[in-house]
């Protein structure tokens, strides 16, 4: 059905390209056969007023980082490496200001994060967990095994309000902990590795007020292996749906460039047809 659908609106488009190209034409011939060639025109003159320039208040505006990409490993005592870890991700926190209004911080995890002795590849309740420490941050994952697949539980963010991330802060420095338990997210079978290139969205709070932005995100947990090479990806579904698109765009591109340039050579032998015409 998905094909149908996208098979459908590419041919819906082509077709209204060829409809307004088509009038375009036409309303060009019917505009050539009414011009009498003996007819003068008059050219008008034209005063252009300029608006006096006036300064006002500067635009301010804000460059927000692109996340970084990373790669983090949880090892135990006897140098199994249970988690694989490696993502680009980001946070966009909604906080209050010195005027009482929203502003929207912007915290990326850095590549330079480093994996928290905490973590642990035998956590409690048969769970494994991994911590990673950034400047005066932190963000937790918590991950469960069951019935053949695991996935990620629980995570939370500990947090800064700094001046870099969230300017003009009315709190600053003050420390805040958000997060959400309960979810199962990047769920995979057991001894795969869950792969996701497309942006994922994870609220950490109501009403979007704090969320993770992860992209080009790959994990794998409870491994059993002491290497670092990923086992074989599971992909994620918005994975698939991205490389069903694709395909279809590509060929309605083409498709529309073939009828592009088959109106334009109708349009201009219908042209040189007239003008043959107008010389006899």
């Amino acid at each position: 059905m998905k094909l149908e659908f996208f098979f459908g609106i590419c041919l819906v488009f082509l077709l209204n390209s060829f409809i307004g190209v088509h009038s375009q034409e036409e309303s060009v011939s019917l505009h050539d056969s009414v011009i009498d060639p003996n007819e003068t025109t008059t050219a008008t003159d034209t005063t252009t007023t300029i608006l006096p320039f006036t300064t006002g208040s500067p635009l301010i505006t804000t460059t927000v980082e692109p996340a970084f990409f990373g790669n983090w490993s949880v090892t135990n005592d006897n140098g199994t490496v249970c988690i694989l870890l490696k993502m680009s991700a980001q946070f966009q926190i909604q906080y209050i200001k010195v005027d009482n209004t929203t502003g929207t911080g912007h915290l990326n995890i850095p590549d330079t994060a480093v994996v928290d002795d905490s973590s642990s590849c035998s956590y409690k309740n048969e769970t494994q967990f991994i911590k990673l420490d950034f400047n005066k941050n932190s963000i937790e994952m918590l991950f469960k095994q069951k019935n053949g697949y695991t996935w990620m539980s629980e995570i939370s963010l500990m947090y800064t309000l700094d001046e870099k991330n969230f300017p003009s802060a009315k709190e600053p420095g003050k420390m805040e902990r958000v997060g959400a338990s309960g979810i199962n997210r990047f769920k995979t079978p057991v001894a795969r590795s869950y792969l996701c290139k497309t942006e994922d969205d994870i609220n950490l709070l109501e009403n979007d007020k704090v969320v993770m932005k992860v992209s080009d995100l790959q994990v794998e947990v409870f491994r059993k292996t002491n290497d670092t090479a990923f086992a074989s990806e599971y992909h994620c579904k918005t994975d698939d749906k991205v490389s069903d698109i694709v395909p279809i765009a590509v060929g309605c591109a083409l498709a529309g460039l073939v009828l592009t340039v088959l109106v334009a050579y109708l349009v201009g032998r219908r042209r040189s047809r007239q003008k043959g015409y107008q010389s006899v």
